[in-house]
């Protein structure tokens, strides 16, 4: 458990000290990048654990609710969004969570730690910056349910650079992107 004291300074001693056990909560055993994060964390550490793919178990079992209950876990890892969601709606052990997209969306709890895997957004505009030094302006279209957070951020961000970041909400996300399958759209306006 010492290998998590650098991440999630705030978890209780005791789970350190006493080797207090793990839940490994895995949104989707099957999902490669998920598998790779779980070994990995095995590999270096020396806790009891037990190991919960969701996906297997239906995340509205009740069995999975009952074997949290019964785990006698000190401490719950929740890898990918699903299962971080789970874990803060059902568990009452700390949280440490990887793997979860755009994790400023999420009902982060005060026990609740974690690693996130996107970029500060100000480093791509760092990039726009260095690579366009005349950008003025960076149109962005993005989801208001999914990256609303991100965009506010971003805004901030793009201040430090002294661009100006124009967001466009798209109302209907399916729809536009069965008009635009195979796009990754970035709009650019220099000048």
């Amino acid at each position: 458990m010492l290998s998590l004291a650098w991440l999630a300074p705030g978890i209780p001693a005791a789970i350190a000290d006493d080797g207090g056990k793990i839940l490994i909560l895995n949104s989707s055993a099957s999902v490669k990048k998920y598998a790779t994060v779980e070994e990995a964390f095995l590999s270096n550490l020396t806790n009891p654990t037990e190991r919960v793919d969701m996906a297997s178990q239906g995340a509205a079992s009740d069995a999975l609710r009952e074997n949290l209950k019964n785990s006698g876990a000190a401490l719950i890892y929740a890898i990918g969004s699903n299962a971080y969601q789970w874990a803060a709606h059902y568990a009452e052990q700390p949280i440490v969570f990887s793997s979860v997209i755009n994790w400023r969306r999420q009902p982060l709890r005060e026990d609740s730690y974690g690693v996130a895997n996107e970029l500060p957004s100000g480093v791509p505009l760092s990039m726009f910056r260095y690579l366009f030094p005349d950008i003025k302006t960076v149109g962005v279209l993005y989801s208001e349910k999914f990256n609303s957070e991100w965009l506010a951020e971003a805004t901030a961000a793009a201040g430090d650079v002294h661009i100006e970041l124009i967001g466009e909400k798209v109302a209907r996300p399916r729809r536009f992107l069965r008009r635009w399958p195979s796009c990754f759209l970035a709009w650019m306006r220099c000048g």
